[in-house]
């Protein structure tokens, strides 16, 4: 959002019953970004960074239900040790299921969440547990919860997450160390990621946010769009796309079903596209159930480079 917004009104999410103010530019929203602010802090501490943000992606300001001040907010409490933070988890994980409430309460978009500090632990947390909510997190100066971990989603579900990880190199509030073991948690996740250090403390730099927006681009804009240039994808995303356009051809019977054997056909790694996109397909209501279909496709045949099989077509309406 390139030119500075007036601060708008807060709102109440019904069912989470969270607050946050909307931002959004001068366009219809393509993709959603919510910021969580960090220990202390509340939802208009991050306002600023919506100034980067292109002006197509809603920036949804979020404050947390805990008030530890008369403007201070946390998502849960802690304390320090020689061992190391000390937190409430039943606050933490009572912030990270209001904040899944939140999200699939929202009109779909696709979404990344991220924070600073403590924002960025909750942001994490969401991520991690419910990757179907989000595309992406963005983790600034913050750290992954052990205590997580009994809550982190399969590996099949982390597949398509995304994740941004921020650190200064001299916090003193968070050493650097917990983006060192933030990068290789993530790694054994095989979650995709980058981990940024920067020369800086407990805080949010510009490089930092040139960084943050470069990423948020790219887990919102598949590649070949952004870059304006045909389509170059594999066989296998080739042919789910053409999966998405023969459904979308069909919009006008107004029941998308394909065949369950026709389905249990297709080459696995396609299936694990479909997979990935059963979020896409929800809002076009496919059905995955047999054994009618709309007749405009019923001599339709996937042709594709992938091998998806002549079986793989709809029945008679």
């Amino acid at each position: 959002m390139s030119n500075p917004l007036a601060m708008p009104e807060l709102q109440e999410e019904p069912q989470s019953g969270l607050l946050f103010r909307r931002l959004i530019g001068t366009t219809t929203p393509r993709a959603r970004l919510l910021l969580l602010h960090g220990v202390g802090g509340n939802e208009t501490n991050l306002a600023g960074l919506s100034n980067s943000i292109p002006d197509d992606v809603e920036v949804l300001l979020v404050r947390s239900r805990l008030q530890i001040a008369a403007e201070g907010f946390a998502w849960f409490q802690v304390s320090f040790a020689s061992t190391g933070p000390v937190i409430n988890e039943e606050q933490a994980e009572a912030s990270r299921r209001c904040l899944v409430r939140f999200i699939e309460a929202l009109p779909e978009l696709p979404t990344v969440i991220a924070g600073f500090s403590q924002g960025g632990i909750l942001s994490s947390s969401v991520g991690l547990s419910a990757p179907h909510c989000v595309a992406g997190f963005g983790l600034l100066s913050g750290r992954i919860l052990p205590e997580l971990k009994p809550y982190i989603a399969s590996p099949q579900a982390l597949r398509s997450l995304s994740a941004f990880v921020a650190h200064g190199r001299a916090d003193n509030k968070l050493p650097v160390s917990w983006a060192e073991k933030a990068d290789s948690w993530l790694a054994q996740l095989n979650v995709q990621h980058e981990t940024h250090l920067y020369d800086m403390g407990h805080e949010i730099t510009a490089e930092e946010v040139t960084d943050f927006v470069r990423w948020l681009e790219s887990v919102l804009t598949p590649p070949d769009v952004a870059s304006g240039q045909p389509w170059q994808g594999s066989h296998e995303v080739r042919a789910f796309v053409s999966l998405v356009a023969l459904v979308a051809a069909a919009s006008t019977c107004g029941a998308y079903v394909l065949r369950r054997e026709a389905v249990a056909a297709i080459p696995v790694s396609v299936r694990q596209l479909f997979d990935f996109g059963r979020r896409t397909f929800r809002q076009m209501h496919l059905l995955l159930i047999a054994p009618n279909g709309p007749a405009a496709l019923q001599k339709a045949v996937y042709r594709d480079a992938a091998g998806i099989p002549s079986a793989l077509r709809c029945g008679p309406c």
